[in-house]
């Protein structure tokens, strides 16, 4: 809108500087909205409101109608001529307001053919100061014409004293003022008679006349008077009716573009409404979609946590027994018993360890799953890890007739960094496989080698092979190559599973090549950096060690553990205590001194963790030395070691016991 105002405004200001010389102070576009379109006689002031400064304005912006008079300003006095300005259509566009300065009219009419003129205003509007157009403050005086107007400083005026004589006490002139119509008369002045025309201006406002146009000349002028007083009008209405016209073709332009903008504005609420309509009905379904997501979300989580807490359970009840199993067995197998029984006692341990690992696979598949199950990087020496882990299938390839080639790379280190437990368990895994599924009289091939921080692992056989359709799914959780495979050679099915995750997981994928009929190969390479020198250190303990009578308390509700622990400690030379519960526990530990606690977890009455709080506050109170407190417990769930830990347990063993560890861990706190 600015924009179109400043290009109005240089269009129109030729024009302007013309009509300003006749008398014009200022010509003023205001809108519909009473707000300042264009200023030509002030253009940089743009938008401001003047409905309290301009009552003239307001009133053609209201009734559309031409409005000529005076008007009181608050510095300045203006004779105004105020334009409605419409389009073709007859629809209102705006105001035009062409003002003459009281003072600059005086000023000019005095200089067409030698007119003595002068203005007469009513004191009543006199009451500010009168600004003249030069910017000098005005003086007034009484007129002689009316006691009731003021004029400016008589020696400005031609007339003479006969003038001021016959005008100031003619009482038909002060009658015909008060009258309000325009009227002339003559008077004998010195030399000449004088003829004396009066003019009324109306105030806006109130419509009472306020101000008089006063002008006397000799006779001889009068023709010449009038012709000027014409001359200046017309050439004042000329420029109006220009200005007029070029403010009705920008006007103009500006309805139709804001009607355009108004169709455009309306179209676009419609557009929203539609969008917004549309948008609503969008939120909803994503609302409902966010619902059912959410739901979905808690019902798998709760599912997650429902089959966490029963793989917990599960683990616990089933190792708890299995503790007692192969504890025994170990322990039959140290008795002095009969061949027959001896082979019954072998039987019996290969179906317990056949049971622990498909535990294992059952547990560690479920921490994969879950996304529980760490890697642990550690340096430990590669040749010791694999060669425990090879020697450990020889026998069994042994007692088939399999030959099993085993090469380490000569460009194999020392030592490297990665997590040797699981990358025994997935070799182990692998050659499970290979034994299981070759025939006697055949070749299981090792092959490890390392470059480029890289470590190569293939093992092949020459077993029964793969078709190629079941290739794609080996991989795949419970996936055998048929059902007969589970009847001929047992297993769970997630072997090849949990391998293939924990090759991921140490950075690598394991991948099959196999033809039915000649052999598999499975092989993987994972990242792996070299590995700090260890010395090996020998440890003092091992399963013959024997303890000097220590006192041991064992909080462990299983009868059938007891008796387990019991034989075991016994051979170890230390004295044991047992209490059946975390309540038992207590009461134990305040009435006597032990060099050691056996922690279960699972118990009535109180539980492994919540006896170990009580001991220590116990001892926190009454100052007393620490009792290392170990947890024996069939928990084995990924972050059930940290959390005994963050009980204040001091070490923790799972079920069932390897005695080794059990003694290696007794061997740290009995001195």
């Amino acid at each position: 809108m600015k924009r179109l105002s400043n290009r109005l405004y240089d269009i129109l200001k030729g024009r302007f500087e013309i009509i300003k010389e006749k008398g014009v102070k200022l010509a003023l576009v205001t809108l519909p909205n009473n707000k300042v379109f264009l200023r030509l006689h002030k253009p940089s002031k743009f938008g401001d409101d003047i409905s309290k400064v301009r009552y003239a304005v307001t009133q053609v912006n209201k009734t559309h109608k031409v409005i000529r008079g005076f008007e009181k300003g608050k510095i300045s006095h203006a004779l105004r001529n105020i334009y409605p300005i419409f389009d073709k259509n007859g629809v209102f566009l705006a105001s035009f307001d062409i003002s003459f300065d009281i003072s600059l009219i005086e000023d000019k009419l005095s200089k067409v053919a030698n007119i003595d003129t002068h203005l007469i205003i009513h004191k009543d509007i006199l009451e500010s100061r009168v600004i003249g157009y030069q910017g000098r403050e005005l003086k007034y005086i009484k007129s002689v014409e009316h006691n009731d107007y003021m004029t400016r400083d008589l020696q400005n005026h031609k007339h003479d004293k006969s003038y001021e004589k016959n005008i100031g006490s003619s009482k038909l002139i002060q009658h015909n003022i008060n009258k309000g119509d325009k009227f002339a008369l003559y008077y004998e002045g010195e030399d000449e008679v004088e003829v004396v025309s009066f003019y009324p201006v109306r105030n806006i406002k109130d419509n009472k006349v306020v101000v008089w146009l006063v002008s006397h000349s000799d006779s001889p002028f009068i023709a010449t008077t009038l012709l000027g007083v014409l001359i200046v009008r017309m050439i004042v209405f000329i420029g109006s009716l220009l200005l007029v016209y070029f403010l009705y073709r920008v006007l103009s332009q500006k309805y139709i573009l804001d009607k355009r903008i108004a169709n455009q504005t309306k179209e676009l609420k419609e557009s929203n409404s539609k969008l917004k309509n549309l948008s609503e009905y969008q939120e909803t379904i994503i609302e409902g979609q966010i619902k059912v997501a959410i739901a979905e979300r808690d019902r798998a989580q709760a599912y997650a946590k429902a089959k966490s807490e029963f793989l917990a359970n599960m683990s616990h009840e089933i190792r708890t027994p299995l503790n007692a199993i192969t504890g025994f067995i170990d322990i039959l197998k140290d008795e002095d018993i009969g061949r027959k029984s001896l082979e019954y006692i072998n039987i019996i341990d290969k179906s317990s360890q056949s049971l622990l690992r498909i535990i294992e696979d059952i547990l560690d598949f479920s921490k994969i799953e879950s996304g529980k199950l760490n890697i642990d990087h550690i340096d430990f020496d590669l040749y010791e890890e694999f060669q425990s882990t090879t020697d450990l299938f020889a026998e069994k390839c042994s007692k088939k007739n399999i030959l099993l080639n085993v090469n380490l790379n000569d460009n194999l280190p020392q030592n490297i960094n990665t997590d040797p437990l699981r990358l025994k368990q997935i070799i182990s895994n692998l050659l499970s496989n290979a034994v299981k599924f070759t025939e006697s009289n055949k070749n299981i091939y090792v092959d490890i080698s390392y470059s480029n921080e890289e470590l190569f692992v293939s093992i092949k056989d020459e077993g029964k092979g793969i078709s190629s359709s079941k290739l794609e799914h080996i991989f795949e959780s419970f996936n055998q190559e048929d059902n007969s495979t589970t009847r001929n050679f047992g297993g769970t099915g997630l072997g090849l599973t949990i391998s293939s995750k924990l090759v991921e997981l140490l950075g690598g994928q394991l991948e099959v090549k196999s033809k039915l009929g000649i052999g598999s190969e499975f092989y993987f390479s994972i990242p792996v950096k070299l590995g700090k020198n260890k010395k090996e250190i020998s440890e003092a303990s091992n399963e013959n060690h024997t303890f000097n009578n220590e006192k041991i308390l064992v909080v462990e509700d299983n009868k059938s553990n007891q008796m387990l622990i019991k034989i075991i400690l016994k051979k170890l030379n230390l004295s044991i205590q047992f209490a059946n519960d975390g309540l038992e526990g207590i009461d134990a530990f305040k009435a006597n001194k032990y060099a050691v606690v056996l922690m279960d977890e699972n118990m009535p009455n109180m539980n492994g963790m919540e006896a170990t709080k009580h001991i220590l506050e116990y001892e926190r109170k009454n100052n007393l030395t620490h009792t290392p407190i170990i947890a024996l417990t069939a928990n084995a769930i990924k972050g059930d070691r940290e959390m005994f830990l963050e009980a204040g347990m001091d070490e923790y063993l799972a079920k069932p016991i390897d005695k080794k560890q059990l003694v290696l861990i007794l061997s740290k706190y009995i001195s």
